[in-house]
């Protein structure tokens, strides 16, 4: 189960940050990666397979063991009552005879009890005669001791059914271990107390609040590096109704201090306040809900952006649409909500929705709405452009001014912070100055003096312009998934008629394992073969106790306990084949499928990506993945069994009653009918059912990734209820199900027992008619019983089967999907020179796939010449990002052709363009593997293995190596899912290296050093420039900071798809009445 939940994680990362997959060309990477995890899961499935038919087989033997010993001992009561029986009442001509003479018996009496004594012809002219047969049970007449063949047979048969009653839950069995396993880690989960738990009534809930925020000699470190203190003995007090902002490096704990005072951690020591109490003892919620958040990186819910925005709401507050209007105007946010065709109503997706700067406006909004006491801002207007970030810091100022309210301001832009009340700078694990702007300014070789120093060291001002890309574009730091549109993989339309995948497809994922089935059907078609035999040897052992003498019934008695002993052996070792051969089989099929499933995942264009939540994607490939295993593979071999059962019980049916077979043999066909109709029945609800469980998949996956933005807002309750929401649909599928599962299977339970039924009455007619005998009805009787339990047995498969099946047309659905842009395709143009040639959009137009009514680029035509640098800057949504997806083939144009080198991208080879290309985002993303791994995987895979200098020699070039060293695992440091482990400045950093040890022939710049502080971003904004300098290299740069890129050989102002103005920095500030002069100076 963890091996399988590794493998897990890996799948949700990569779809999760699949820009950042396809950008680097790591989809074989990952996908080797996953193969490895899922050979692990493999070798533990084959041990618990051995360990299954071990344990089922060795069960088996020990039941047929007690059932000889229980035969046999049957016998010897039989033979010792009867006895003792004829000891107590000899027969007549004895001294001491006390038989009963009142009844004549006859002499064809006599020759039904058979007494061998008096040859043939049998003359018993008195009882005397009879009672002088060897076989005496005239003592049995006197007493109630005796015990009869009937009653052995009855408590014989009792045992027999129940046990094959209770062997119906064989197949299950598996499934239960399994089931365990997995209860044990989930309820490990429902057990864990939590370090910070919510009091419920027993915390305190003051009245009001004040604002008053102190930390008492705080110390802390991260429990995943617990070596690593982020402060020891901190002390800083805010007051009520004071802004105070905290600046410093990256990593200096600023962030820290925003997450003790929402108690998402506990200092190790010391304390932390607010007005005077101690937030342990406070009611949690109500500490949340006091608190509005604004992040560095805004997650936002795949719902509505109404419903983002009403997210933000206090427990119990009641917001109108006015309000939630008036919050979106606050945050300069109505313009672009409102050009939306659904506006508030527009849904957010997954993989595409929002721009950045979009996306921290909602969460701007989101945050006005709670009018909280105490608001953070982590860098919230870090993502704007210059006139937006006026706009919202005066709403924001605004606020403030309304009401009382204490700010916390984490800022790297100092010049949003220079009206603070107080300015704190973080460092040296503490506080090391604190005061207001001028204060510190005066404060000789000072912290902030150098920081401010360092800011004004570019001989521009920090002009910005904005940096949000296209509608559709932006990858965001969780996944976003929509739990009410997003609940089908996309390529499967579930309302369509589907073919049924054909089993040599399935054949062909076993192949590895083809020898297996030698042993597995051989073991399957013995266990098939058992039950019609066993039949044939319960009719014969049914009148053994009926035998004339005692010496001939203790003689059979014997033979068939050997026999049963035989069977044993023979059957509990068939059961272990069955169930080892046929587990390996399945573990294989299923690495197999995964592996296949995942890699065909990845290489899917960007567009299925979009309309398909993560969540639903790691959700079919292991539950799918898992039901194609559980319910074809495990039940393969009880299918080969059932039809062993039916051929040999119709071959003895045949032997010993060929017109009693006849009739059976042409009322099976209404049993298969019977047992087919409830598979179809069940499958359509199999398919609707895991269709409705991936939209709760995907609420879960979206909650997890985004738990601080859940913590923070006090979500929990709300997510569970969305997430009950989602499971209503499968818990009434449930109903359903089971309603029409229960008719069904009754129906094919009542069709068997007819069959039986008319097998009977067919069998005594026959007899009647001395066409068979008893001896022989028997045999066929006992078979027909036996083939009875196991089509029973069948019947209950059928909803598994039709799971199976349904899981197996949703996961060929997928397989069979054609990529517009295939990563693993060799063929295609490659440029062998690796030179960078001109670039050139020519009467582009584009719409992004899940919005065709807003037209992004319309007629766009650039042409890019090779080494040169080139700004793309404009307002939000104008398409500046897109082009740059253009580039990597994220997307095609509907019309119009994207040329790199003279040759149309999309005849070029998707995997050496993307090796020609370096890409920094926004937003970082960092994979859950060591920093080193992280850095090495900016290089083609033609590259590996990579050495520790390189990644060095990139860490230092982009500012990095410091504070990697700083860790105590250094390179080795684990980054956490996503790079959570890491502060936004460092994860931003650790991209860069990435990207620079990549050495990429063109190099995609957006907003790349947004994140960074101010020595930060001079110090990589630096290498950047040598970058840039490199005249072998293209390079385009999205940005709002006009500092950087002011030295551009051409810069580009984007307006709604369209170029209005282009050239040099200087020619476009000589053109005093155009657009960029104008955004330049506001």
């Amino acid at each position: 189960m963890e091996a399988y939940a590794a493998a897990g994680g890996v799948a949700e990362e990569g779809f999760g940050m699949i820009r950042t997959v396809a950008s680097l060309g790591l989809e074989k990477r990952l996908t080797e990666t996953y193969n490895r995890l899922l050979q692990n899961a493999e070798r533990f499935g084959r041990k618990k397979h051995r360990a299954l038919g071990l344990g089922m087989g060795f069960s088996l033997l020990i039941y047929f063991l007690i059932i000889g010993v229980a035969f046999w001992f049957g016998g010897f009561l039989v033979k010792t009552s009867r006895e003792d029986a004829a000891s107590s009442h000899p027969p007549l001509g004895s001294a001491d005879s006390r038989c009963n003479l009142t009844t004549y018996i006859t002499p064809a009496t006599g020759i039904e009890l058979g007494c061998p004594s008096y040859g043939f012809p049998y003359t018993f002219n008195s009882m005397a005669d009879v009672c002088a047969c060897s076989l005496c049970n005239c003592g049995c007449y006197f007493t109630d001791d005796c015990v009869l063949g009937g009653d052995i047979m009855v408590v014989f048969f009792a045992g027999l059914v129940g046990s094959f009653a209770i062997g119906l839950a064989t197949p299950s069995i598996s499934a239960l271990i399994t089931a365990r396993v997995a209860a044990a880690q989930l309820f490990a989960v429902i057990d864990r107390v939590p370090e910070i738990v919510d009091r419920g009534s027993s915390g305190e809930k003051p009245e009001s609040i004040q604002g008053k925020i102190e930390l008492r000699d705080v110390e802390f470190a991260y429990p995943s590096r617990p070596d690593a203190p982020i402060f020891t003995k901190l002390n800083l007090t805010l007051n009520p109704g004071e802004t105070v902002a905290l600046v410093g490096g990256s990593g200096s704990g600023k962030s820290t201090v925003t997450q003790l005072i929402q108690r998402f951690y506990y200092p190790l020591s010391g304390s932390v306040l607010i007005d005077g109490r101690d937030i342990k003892s406070l009611d949690l919620p109500w500490l949340r809900d006091q608190i509005a958040l604004v992040g560095q990186e805004p997650v936002l819910f795949a719902t509505s952006i109404e419903d983002n925005i009403r997210y933000g709401c206090r427990d119990g507050q009641t917001v109108t649409r006015e309000d939630v209007e008036q919050a979106v105007r606050s945050a300069n946010a109505y313009e672009f909500v409102e050009a939306f065709p659904d506006g508030l109503d527009t849904r957010i997706g997954d993989h595409g929705g929002l721009s950045g700067g979009q996306k921290q406006r909602v969460a701007i909004a989101r945050a006005i709405i709670r009018d909280p006491s105490i608001l953070i801002l982590d860098e919230a207007t870090s993502a704007l452009d210059n006139t937006s970030e006026r706009v919202v810091q005066s709403a924001l100022d605004d606020l403030m001014k309304q009401k009382k309210r204490t700010t916390l301001v984490i800022a790297h832009r100092l010049s949003t912070v220079r009206h603070a009340d107080r300015i704190v700078v973080m460092g040296d694990h503490g506080v090391v100055e604190e005061g207001t702007h001028d204060e510190l300014l005066q404060i000789p070789n000072g912290h902030y003096k150098a920081l401010v120093q360092a800011a004004q060291h570019s001989s521009t001002p920090q002009h910005t312009l904005d940096t949000d890309a296209s509608l559709d574009v932006a990858g965001t730091s969780s996944s976003h998934v929509d739990p009410a549109a997003v609940v089908h993989v996309e390529g499967q339309d579930s309302t369509s008629t589907k073919q049924s995948v054909p089993f040599s497809r399935l054949f062909k994922y076993c192949m590895d394992e083809k020898w297996s089935f030698v042993p597995a059907f051989l073991g399957s078609i013995v266990m098939g073969a058992f039950p019609p035999v066993l039949g044939v040897l319960i009719a014969n052992i049914s009148t053994v106790y009926y035998l004339p003498t005692l010496d001939m019934m203790v003689d059979k008695v014997n033979n068939f306990t050997l026999a049963f002993v035989y069977c044993a052996v023979v059957v509990g070792l068939a059961q272990f084949l069955q169930l080892f051969f046929f587990g390996r089989i399945g573990e294989s099929m299923t690495l197999k499928i995964r592996r296949e499933l995942f890699q065909n995942i990845l290489r899917q264009d960007i567009t299925f990506f979009d309309k398909t939540s993560t969540g639903a994607l790691s959700g079919q490939l292991s539950s799918d993945a898992a039901l194609v295993k559980a319910s074809i593979a495990d039940r393969f071999g009880l299918i080969v069994q059932i039809f062993s059962t039916l051929v040999v019980g119709l071959v003895i049916a045949m032997i010993y009653g060929w017109k009693l077979g006849l009739v059976m043999m042409f009322l099976l066909p209404a049993l298969v009918f019977s047992g087919m109709y409830e598979m179809f029945a069940m499958k359509g609800y199999a398919q609707e059912d895991e269709e409705a469980l991936r939209g709760a998949a995907s609420v879960l996956t979206e909650s997890i990734n985004g738990i601080r933005t859940v913590t923070a807002f006090a979500l929990r309750n709300k997510v569970i209820t969305l997430y009950d929401e989602c499971l209503a649909a499968p818990s009434k599928l449930a109903l359903k199900r089971g309603l029409t599962g229960g008719v069904c299977y009754g129906a094919s339970t009542g069709v068997m027992y007819l069959v039986f039924a008319v097998g009977f009455y067919y069998g005594s007619y026959l007899m009647t008619h001395d066409q068979m005998s008893f001896d022989d009805f028997t045999k066929v009787f006992f078979t027909i019983l036996e083939m009875g339990i196991e089509m029973g047995l069948a019947m209950a498969m059928a909803s598994d089967i039709a799971r199976g099946s349904a899981a197996v047309d949703s996961v060929f659905a997928v397989l069979d999907r054609e990529s517009a842009v295939d990563p693993f395709d060799e063929t295609g143009m490659k440029e062998e020179n690796q030179t960078c040639g001109d670039i050139v959009f020519s009467n582009v137009s584009f719409a992004y796939p899940t919005r065709r009514n807003a037209m992004v680029l319309d007629n766009f035509s650039l042409t890019i010449k090779h080494n040169s640098t080139v700004a793309l800057v404009g307002q939000s949504g104008s398409g500046k990002s897109t082009m740059i997806n253009f580039l990597e083939r994220f997307y095609d144009p509907l019309t119009g052709v994207v040329q790199y080198h003279g040759m149309n991208v999309k005849n070029i080879n998707t995997k050496w363009l993307r090796e020609q290309i370096g890409f920094v985002q926004q937003e970082p993303q960092l994979f859950d593997t060591t920093i080193f791994e992280n850095i090495a995987y900016g290089l083609p895979e033609s590259s590996v293995p990579v050495t520790q200098e390189q990644v060095e020699e990139a860490a230092r070039a982009a500012n990095a190596h410091e504070f990697i060293m700083s860790f105590p695992d250094a390179y080795q440091t684990m980054c956490g899912r996503g790079g959570k482990k890491l502060s936004g400045g460092q994860k931003q950093r650790v991209c860069l290296a990435r990207c620079i040890i990549r050495n990429p022939k063109l190099l995609l710049l957006d907003e790349a050093t947004s994140a960074l502080d101010n020595t930060s971003e001079r110090v990589v904004q630096t290498a950047i420039d040598k970058m840039m300098e490199d005249r072998s290299r293209t390079t385009i740069v999205i940005a709002h900071r006009l500092s950087t890129i002011q030295n551009a050989d051409m810069i580009c102002v984007v307006d709604h798809g369209s170029i209005v103005e282009m050239g040099s920095h200087q020619q476009l500030m000589a053109n005093l009445e155009g657009v960029y002069y104008k955004m330049y100076n506001k």
